[in-house]
């Protein structure tokens, strides 16, 4: 039989500094489901400073939209003038462009380790050596128990199979466990209330109501908590962020913006609006469409990682943004004040103007 060569990679230090945290979790624990919550606690904490400068940012880039609008009522169509002069705003108040993208990039980045961890947890979490997987690998083919189909992959990264295989199999387990292949305590038992955390959720009817159906259907609960906590992650961040507003409120503030050209351009904030609004229904899909196509161990990252996300949301919103909020009304109004009391000294500026060119159209002609 020709089993695959085994290929590293630039993450693998990082594959193997998962792994190491997520043996040492369940280690203590014994619990592979708790050892994946407690793991995404820990990652949401690595990534917990970041999403601080975010958030800040954020506040910030609100604080600054009146300023953000006298600027582009004074250059007009002068793009380039007006994003130098953000830019200088921004500069000033130590806004960072970059801050509110870094934890969803960093995000999206450790995404992928984990995921490699979860679906090879024999190598990177109980640490079977290569040659070991190889040889046991080449004894469930030999068996007939599994197909070379399936060992045709990267042991490495994908080996849950054997985990199975062993399982289901004690007459080669104890044929591995003696030729010192493997020891039982690095069999690691992926059961987690109930749910086989290896195996991946389907669709499939047969599998779902079939003989199999005690196995397959619990594990869809776990896709279904996935997408509803990832709709209200994304719920509950929208409310947060948007400052709500009565009818009476808003229409106060449509014949403001009607009034003051200065107040006009925060309308962009509509379109922003919009994106978000989209992002909030396509990213939960996403997720959903993941959670299908990975171990289920996968969707108790998810859900564990939007509890955290929601609690996040609450405690910023708490600590950072109603405070900023309260401080930001009376600031906006002092600003309004001082636009209103510009534009009207500009208009009674203007008005004597001409006041004086028709008073000397009137002298002229007498």
């Amino acid at each position: 039989m020709n089993l695959p060569l085994m290929s590293l990679s630039i993450l693998d230090p990082l594959y193997s500094l998962f792994g190491w945290v997520m043996r040492l979790i369940y280690s203590v624990f014994g619990n592979y489901g708790l050892a994946v919550i407690i793991f995404t606690i820990l990652i949401r904490l690595i990534i917990l400073p970041f999403n601080v400068k975010q958030h800040k940012s954020s506040i910030q880039q609100k604080a600054l939209q009146p300023e953000l609008a006298d600027l582009q009522r004074y250059y007009g169509s002068d793009r380039e003038g007006y994003a130098q002069a953000q830019m200088e705003l921004y500069k000033k108040h130590g806004v960072s462009l970059t801050g509110g993208c870094l934890p969803s990039l960093f995000s999206l980045f450790l995404m992928w380790p984990i995921y490699r961890i979860i679906s090879g947890p024999l190598y990177f979490i109980m640490q079977v050596s290569v040659e070991s997987l190889s040889k046991i690998a080449e004894i469930l083919v030999n068996a007939g128990i599994v197909s070379e189909t399936i060992v045709k992959q990267n042991l490495m990264h994908n080996n849950i199979f054997i985990i199975e295989a062993l399982n289901d199999n004690p007459n080669i387990l104890a044929e591995v466990v003696n030729k010192g292949l493997l020891s039982v305590d690095q069999l690691i038992d992926m059961d987690f209330l109930g749910m086989n955390l290896g195996l991946t959720p389907t669709i499939n009817f047969g599998l779902l109501f079939g003989e199999q159906s005690s196995t397959y259907l619990p594990l869809m609960i776990l896709p279904i908590i996935a997408f509803a906590t990832s709709v209200l992650v994304m719920w509950y961040t929208q409310k947060v962020n948007t400052v709500g507003l009565s009818k009476e409120e808003k229409k106060a503030q449509q014949e403001k913006r009607k009034k003051n050209p200065a107040l006009q351009a925060n309308n962009n904030t509509d379109a922003a609006a919009s994106s978000a609004k989209t992002m909030m229904y396509m990213m939960p899909f996403l997720t959903l469409i993941f959670t299908f196509s990975m171990p289920a161990a996968m969707s108790i990252y998810w859900v564990a990682g939007n509890a955290l996300a929601i609690f996040q949301t609450w405690l910023f919103d708490k600590i950072y943004t109603q405070p900023m909020a309260a401080r930001q009304a009376e600031a906006d109004k002092e600003f309004e004040e001082k636009i209103t009391a510009r534009a009207m000294k500009e208009k009674a500026e203007i008005e004597a103007l001409e006041a004086k060119n028709q008073k000397k159209k009137r002298t002229r002609r007498s």
